[in-house]
């Protein structure tokens, strides 16, 4: 990605303004809060090819098998999908009917590894098996009888060590212990695409035909039944969802929701792409989240904004005394993502799609809004780093192909 180059540094005065969903008083999940807010029982069951952790938060009654059971029949769920991410990125699922869902909880889902895709297994290894995580657990806007819940691999009742969910939560459990949750919002971008009569994909809206389209208002407003369905279903499901545009290349489009801690939004990004998929699939349309589908198009990123939290909920990035707000912590962590930002690159753009984003040649409307040097700054979409307001940075090199628990693991 280039040598070190360091940005001049702006006067707080240039940082954008304007709501921060990122602010310190913003949502706070509570998934990996630190002690005394957090709570682990781990419940043994013989026969079963690993064990269920459950977390119970401080002041409320245990989840126990019994209370999931109880929530599922209050809500109407009938039907349970039992899901992972693969290394690609790819979801997989088992649909589970909810009457079975103590052996599920008990067992996970079995999954025949080699054919799930990229998991580490050959044809003649054991089944490999999704242990659910309730705490994911999420209905399905347009089909309410119906939930999905992400889990963790395991083998023969043993964690899989090639799985990207559990990887995460085993940095996140480190950075636990030294007092610190991480907390991370996401950017994700996505085009909107039609299969046309030479069997190509395209941008699927013809009038969308801007060199600059970012922004643009008739295109949002042809778009507007997709836009408006995706963010309603995401304000059902708690996200709160703040801002939706029109990107930079024609037919991209991107949606905000306030942060969370980052195994929740890792969780919910994952869940994000598929329900985006669903709902441009329900209206014709193919939605991808490729880096670089079109070489004369901006590409698909995923910019990640990341700070630092204790126990009692403090930003420990925010320090409003200090060069862009950020605090001596926030700088040095900041200084090891960029230190080590030839090897993250690997992660965080890990296709070959991905380095046709980041290259130096504009595209149509003039720039490519991709970083191509290891550098920090502040007000400025061309650094990797970019610090956009006090207590944050985004990680701008990030694109649309990494498993989300994955880059927020590197992170």
């Amino acid at each position: 990605m280039g040598d070190l180059w360091i940005q001049g540094i702006p006067y707080l005065g240039q940082i954008d303004g304007g709501v921060d969903r990122h602010r310190q008083d913003a949502e706070f999940d509570c998934a990996l809060l630190p002690e005394p807010f957090c709570q682990w029982k781990t419940t043994w069951r013989k026969g079963g090819s690993g064990s269920v952790a459950l977390k119970t938060l401080k002041g409320q009654p245990d989840m126990t098998i019994d209370r999931v059971k109880a929530d599922i029949a209050k809500r109407g769920i009938e039907y349970l999908f039992c899901s992972f991410v693969e290394l690609s990125g790819a979801p997989k699922a088992k649909l589970v009917p909810a009457s079975h869902i103590e052996e599920f909880a008990q067992d996970g889902a079995g999954f025949a590894g080699f054919a799930c895709g990229d998991v580490g297994q050959g044809p003649h290894d054991p089944d490999i098996c999704s242990v659910p995580d309730f705490r994911s657990l999420t209905v399905l806007p347009w089909r309410k009888n119906t939930a999905w819940v992400t889990g963790n691999l395991h083998v023969n009742g043993k964690s899989w060590p090639l799985c990207p969910r559990t990887a995460l939560i085993r940095q996140l459990e480190r950075a636990r212990e030294q007092g610190y949750v991480v907390n991370a919002g996401v950017e994700p971008e996505f085009m909107l695409l039609k299969k046309g009569a030479n069997g190509e994909f395209a941008p699927w809206d013809s009038f969308d035909n801007l060199p600059k389209p970012c922004y643009d208002l008739r295109a949002l407003h042809r778009n507007l039944d997709v836009m408006t369905t995706l963010i309603q279903y995401m304000q059902e499901l708690g996200w709160d969802p703040y801002a939706n545009d029109h990107e930079d290349a024609n037919c991209q489009f991107e949606i905000n929701w306030t942060y969370s801690d980052a195994l929740t939004t890792a969780d919910r990004h994952t869940f994000f792409r598929w329900m985006v998929r669903t709902v441009a699939e329900q209206h014709g349309l193919w939605a991808t989240f490729m880096p670089k589908p079109f070489g004369y198009l901006t590409g698909n990123g995923a910019h990640v904004h990341i700070s630092l939290a204790n126990e009692k909920r403090e930003n420990l990035f925010l320090d409003l005394l200090a060069e862009l707000g950020l605090s001596e912590l926030g700088r040095w962590f900041m200084g090891g993502i960029l230190k080590h930002a030839h090897g993250l690159s690997a992660l965080v753009a890990p296709i070959v799609n991905s380095y046709k984003r980041l290259v130096r040649g504009a595209p149509r409307s003039g720039a490519t809004w991709a970083p191509v040097y290891v550098t920090y700054g502040g007000p400025n979409r061309t650094q990797m780093i970019r610090v956009p307001a006090p207590g944050r940075f985004e990680i701008r090199v990030v694109d649309g192909a990494p498993i989300p628990t994955w880059h927020l693991r590197q992170s």
